[in-house]
């Protein structure tokens, strides 16, 4: 059934993240009311489709007639190494958001920007700080502002830029260590059909 909301209202509405469905069992195993039969083998059905540069999955738990999804896609540099992986989804509270996970090496406490256009067209839509790091890189959470859906759903690349500090070989002398500039692109084709597709 299509769902009457508009786009962006769905996207904060009707997105999350394909790791919700394990909070909600976790949510439910908590509960002496346990349903079992809602996580049994096949009750929870799976599902991956591609729109160009975006992915959509989505779980849909047949007993409870609701269905949870999430977009993701990559950055990758100008020599096309991913530097970064990008789920959009929502938030605790349902707001739109982004999880970004950037590659091992990033320069902290610097901040990570996100922005749109070129020219006088050209507008910053966050600078980020990571919230957790670990051997295989940082995550970043981006609660996503209208103006940045509105970008992806148009087309608009996003411009990723942050500092990262490259793994040093063991020199001679004293240890220096530089940091150096990544730009990386986030290429919007496919999210408007991803997202049209998660909300029928």
């Amino acid at each position: 059934m299509p769902n009457p909301l508009s786009p962006a209202a769905s996207l904060a509405c009707g997105l999350l993240l394909a790791g919700a469905v394990a909070a909600v069992a976790q949510a439910q195993l908590a509960s002496p009311a346990l349903d079992h039969g809602l996580y049994r083998r096949g009750a929870i059905q799976s599902s991956r489709r591609q729109f160009d540069r975006w992915q959509l999955a989505c779980d849909q738990i047949a007993a409870l007639h609701q269905r949870y999804c999430s977009l993701s896609t990559r950055a990758f540099d100008p020599r096309g190494v991913p530097v970064a992986d990008i789920t959009v989804s929502t938030d605790d509270h349902g707001h739109p958001a982004a999880l970004i996970k950037v590659a091992p090496g990033l320069l902290l406490p610097a901040k990570v920007t996100i922005s749109a256009g070129t020219g006088k067209a050209h507008h910053l839509l966050a600078r980020l700080r990571a919230t957790a790091c670990d051997a295989s890189g940082c995550s970043l959470v981006w609660e996503l502002p209208p103006r940045a859906i509105v970008d992806l759903r148009k087309g608009t690349t996003l411009d990723l830029n942050f500092r990262s500090v490259p793994t040093p070989k063991v020199p001679a002398g004293p240890l220096v260590v530089r940091s150096v500039a990544v730009a990386a692109t986030i290429v919007a084709t496919g999210f408007n059909a991803a997202l049209m597709a998660s909300i029928k």
